[in-house]
């Protein structure tokens, strides 16, 4: 793939593209720099600047993709955005989860239980590692995405989870170099609580901000895919939903 500098999409002004990336109600700054970008050369974040400077993603259309086929593709990146929103809800929503309490553990070797309090982190492990699978379906599918508002969304959520790329080695993620998430629950199980919450379970931290971006990726899948008539021709009214950059 060529360097960012020496892209450009038809009548789309490179710098322009990136100038609406904010979330002003998250406090994002206005725009992201295309070094950043640039800096990044595998993986899914290559598939998502490919797709993004590729011609599907200025015209607002791909006709070398069978239209059934992009529209199963939208509703599949709708779904699974869908689900890291929900899974994502599931940790910020439950304060109990954060909170000590009595569980009762049995011993593998003897049968016999015990009583202990403890946080339940069997459960915050496998609520986590939901977080995670549906946190690396969704940059997946929207490798494979040629919506702009997919695109500017998923490109957001990496930066995002680039920036926070050592606060979440203290919870036991990974942040491989295809920018998808690993889960290594034996180090989630050592973490400090408070470190887990502020990632998870703040209104303001991680979790809250990769939820906001999914439920846009959503949207804008969901838009794009209503964008094709019941023959399976696009529908030019919905021209500028199916281009929005959110």
């Amino acid at each position: 793939m060529a360097t960012i500098n020496n892209m450009s999409m038809n009548n789309y002004n490179v710098s322009s593209l990136f100038s609406n990336l904010n979330t002003s109600s998250k406090n994002q700054s206005s725009a992201l720099s295309l070094s950043d970008y640039a800096a990044i050369r595998n993986g899914s974040y290559k598939k998502l600047m490919s797709a993004y400077y590729g011609s599907g993603a200025a015209s607002g259309t791909d006709d070398s993709k069978d239209t059934s086929s992009l529209v199963r593709s939208l509703t599949t990146t709708s779904s699974d955005a869908t689900s890291l929103a929900e899974r994502t809800s599931a940790l910020l929503d439950d304060a109990s989860l954060y909170e000590k309490k009595d569980i009762v553990k049995k011993d593998e070797k003897t049968g016999e239980k015990s009583t202990v309090n403890d946080y339940d982190w069997d459960k915050i492990a496998d609520k986590v590692q939901k977080f995670v699978d549906s946190y690396n379906e969704t940059i997946e599918d929207a490798g494979e995405s040629t919506t702009r508002g997919v695109l500017q969304n998923a490109l957001w959520m990496t930066k995002v989870t680039s920036q926070n790329k050592n606060l979440l080695s203290q919870v036991g993620i990974t942040v491989g170099g295809n920018n998808k998430l690993e889960l290594d629950k034996d180090e989630l199980k050592k973490a400090n609580m408070s470190t887990i919450k502020s990632v998870f379970g703040s209104s303001s931290g991680y979790a809250s901000q990769i939820q906001y971006k999914a439920k846009q990726i959503s949207s804008a899948a969901q838009s794009s895919a209503s964008a094709y008539t019941n023959t399976g021709k696009y529908n030019s009214s919905y021209t500028s939903a199916y281009n929005t950059i959110v």
